[in-house]
C-alpha cells in the first residue's frame, strides 16, 4: 500500500503513463472497487486485478449481487442518494423524509459531473480507466440499479 505522500503529482503521473511502468507500479490498485464489492467471489469468478472485461455470466453475477445489496447510491446524484438512503432505512412515510426529500426526485437531472473535479488531463484518466475496466463496468451496473430504485 502507498502512503499519501507516495502518490505522484499530476506532472509525475503524466510522465509515468508509460504502459509497462504504470502496470508494474499500480496494478495492485486496479479494479479495487470491484474487488471490494465481490470479496472472495472476485477470484472465484476468475477475475484478476488486471482483467479488462467480464463474461456474460460474470456480468450477471455482479448485477445480481448489486440488486441484492440493500442500498446502492451514486455520488453524482448525492441529494437523491441521501433520500434513497433515508427511505431505505427510515421509511418514506416519515414526515422528516417528506420534508427532506419532497423536491429531490424532481432534481434528478441536476448532476455533479464525475469529470468536473479531475486534477489530471483527460488522457491520464483514460489510461487509468483502461486498467480499471471492471470498475467502470460495475459502476455502470450500479447506476442502472440505482435508477431502477429511484424510478
Amino acid at each position: 500500500d502507498m502512503t499519501e505522500d507516495e502518490y505522484p503529482t499530476p506532472g509525475e503521473l503524466e510522465a509515468e503513463v508509460n504502459e509497462t511502468y504504470f502496470v508494474q507500479r499500480y496494478s495492485s490498485h486496479f479494479n479495487v472497487q470491484t474487488r471490494m464489492l465481490l470479496g472472495s467471489r472476485f477470484a472465484d469468478l476468475g477475475l484478476t486485478p488486471t482483467s479488462r472485461g467480464m463474461s456474460a455470466q460474470q456480468l450477471s453475477e455482479v448485477r445480481e449481487l448489486l440488486e441484492q445489496t440493500h442500498f446502492v447510491g451514486i455520488v453524482e446524484h448525492m441529494p437523491v442518494t441521501l433520500c434513497l438512503f433515508h427511505a431505505t432505512f427510515i421509511g418514506e412515510s416519515s414526515s422528516r423524509h417528506k420534508k427532506l426529500c419532497g423536491r429531490v426526485n424532481a432534481d434528478i437531472g441536476e448532476v455533479n459531473n464525475r469529470n468536473e473535479a479531475m486534477p489530471y488531463p483527460y488522457y491520464v484518466y483514460s489510461k487509468i480507466a483502461k486498467y480499471n475496466a471492471l470498475d467502470e463496468i460495475v459502476y455502470s451496473i450500479a447506476r442502472s440499479v440505482f435508477f431502477d430504485r429511484v424510478a
